[in-house]
This record gives C-alpha cells, sequence and structure tokens, in this order.
C-alpha cells in the first residue's frame, strides 16, 4: 500500500520539485542562499506533520538567526505552516478514514471542541499580540516540560495515565475546550503549541497513536491559517522566505504520515518527546 500511495503521487513529487528549481533559478540566480529555505521547510514539515508537533521549533530559531524582528518570524513561520500542515492534515484525513472509519466521529468530536477552544484563546490573546511573545514563550516551555514528564512517564510504563472511559466523558471535552483555549494563544503567540499539547494529551488518555496525530495535525492547520492572516494583515509576512519554504514543505509533509507509520507506534512516541525536548530547549 505504501509504495502504491508513493508511485500514485510521484507525478505531484515531480511537478512540486520542478516548480521549486525554477522559481529559485529564476528568481534568485546569485542568491543560492534561499535553497537552504527548501530544505528548512521540508525537514520541518516532514517532522512536524509526523508528529503532529508544529514546525516552529525550526523555523523559529533559524529566522531568529538572520535578525527578523519577532512579529516577522512568527507571522513567517505560520504562512509556512499554513501551506505544510494542510497538506499533511489532507493526507492524514485520507488515510484514517481508511484505517480507523469507526473513529472518525470520536476524533470529529476532540476537533471541533478544541478548535472551538482555540478560536477563544487567538481571540484574547490577538488583543495584546505585541506584548505576549516573551510571556508566551515561558509558558509554553514551562506547558511543554510538564508534559514531556508525562509523555516520558507514559512510554516508560507503557500505560495510559488517565482512565480511558473518559475519551466520551464531559469532562474530557472540558479538558480539551481549555487545551484548545491554551494551545490557540500560544499558536498566535510564538507559532507552535495546540499540535503539541493535542498529541500528548490524547496519547495519554490511550488513543491510538496515529489517530492522535491526525488531530494534532489537523488542529494544528485550522489553527495555524486564521493566525498566519492576522500577521498579513499586519504585513508582518515575508514572502521572499515563504515562496522558497512552502514547496520543500508540501513535499515534506505528503511523507510525513508514510513517515510515521514507517517508524511504528512505540518508537513515534519516542519522535515525539524528542521533538517537544527540541522545542523546549530550542524556542
Amino acid at each position: 500500500m505504501l509504495n502504491g500511495d508513493l508511485k500514485l503521487d510521484l507525478p505531484l513529487m515531480k511537478g512540486l520539485a520542478l516548480m521549486s528549481i525554477v522559481i529559485l533559478i529564476s528568481l534568485y540566480v546569485d542568491n543560492y542562499v534561499y535553497l537552504v529555505f527548501t530544505l528548512i521547510g521540508g525537514i520541518g514539515a516532514l517532522i512536524a506533520n509526523s508528529t503532529g508537533v508544529g514546525g516552529g521549533v525550526v523555523f523559529v530559531p533559524v529566522f531568529s538567526a538572520l535578525n527578523l524582528e519577532v512579529e516577522e518570524i512568527i507571522g513567517t513561520s505560520l504562512m509556512i505552516q499554513s501551506f505544510g500542515m494542510t497538506f499533511g492534515a489532507y493526507h492524514w484525513m485520507k488515510r484514517i478514514k481508511h484505517e480507523f472509519n469507526g473513529n472518525i466521529n470520536e476524533i470529529s468530536k476532540i476537533v471541533v471542541v478544541v478548535f472551538s477552544g482555540s478560536i477563544l484563546g487567538m481571540l484574547i490573546i490577538g488583543q495584546s499580540i505585541n506584548n505576549s511573545f516573551g510571556s508566551s514563550l515561558v509558558i509554553f516551555k514551562i506547558v511543554s516540560i510538564i508534559f514531556l514528564v508525562l509523555l516520558i512517564i507514559n512510554i516508560v510504563l507503557k500505560n495510559n495515565l488517565f482512565n480511558v472511559e473518559r475519551h466520551d466523558g464531559i469532562r474530557m471535552l472540558i479538558l480539551m475546550f481549555f487545551i484548545g483555549i491554551v494551545g490557540g494563544s500560544m499558536t498566535l503567540s510564538v507559532s507552535i503549541g495546540i499540535g503539541e499539547l493535542v498529541a500528548i494529551i490524547l496519547i495519554m488518555t490511550g488513543y491510538n497513536v496515529y489517530l492522535s496525530i491526525s488531530a494534532a495535525v489537523i488542529l494544528s492547520s485550522l489553527t495555524v491559517i486564521p493566525s498566519a492572516i492576522f500577521y498579513v494583515n499586519n504585513n508582518y509576512v515575508l514572502w521572499n522566505v515563504v515562496l522558497f519554504a512552502v514547496p520543500g514543505a508540501l513535499i515534506g509533509a505528503r511523507f510525513s504520515s508514510s513517515f510515521a507509520y514507517y517508524f511504528g507506534p512505540v518508537r513515534i512516541k519516542y519522535l515525539i518527546a524528542a521533538w517537544v525536548g527540541l522545542t523546549v530547549i530550542f524556542m
């Protein structure tokens, strides 16, 4: 099945690669450093869509090294993710519909509840976005460390930390609503947050790893798009960087679900833990 999927999309991959080459050569013949953004976009999208944790952990440190304004860093990161995470969400939805058809309604309920909270979080933090980056980043790191410890405990004990019967309960939905508020506000402020929180909490409550990742990727896509629009309206997006990074992000996103399945449910948990750890260190 995997080989068939890759073969089916081979023309798309060739088209994206050719498009990238043509754009890069025609616009920046003498500036090959921009090729790096295509590679960064591909790597960031591959890992982000394989784990459910956003690509901001790659984009933000790289763009920070270019001495860009904070708003430009976040806005450009969100715009790249809008393409990469959405393309990844599309392929995850196709896969889970085929392999987990019975759980679609359950995951859909989680997505709706979390996204509702995410919208509220973005509206709240959007009122003070210019002063929220530093504080949001500190809160994000604290929450990430807590969840990282819980995820490691989950891996070591090989057991769920919470009662699986809570999935359909009101307490679970309330928890996910507040996860959405926190994740939405963090995503708008630092370009990462919603996917990480959703992926970890669902895995810890006993959801299938791949269903957890797919929900996280879908919610990341739904959240980064309106967040990116906010920064576009304020002229904080560097379109020349986006132009180079997006083709790589689309290619990386296409292979992400296959990459996750190649790792397997156990090793992908370690990859998520490692990615969250890198997030705490480098963000």
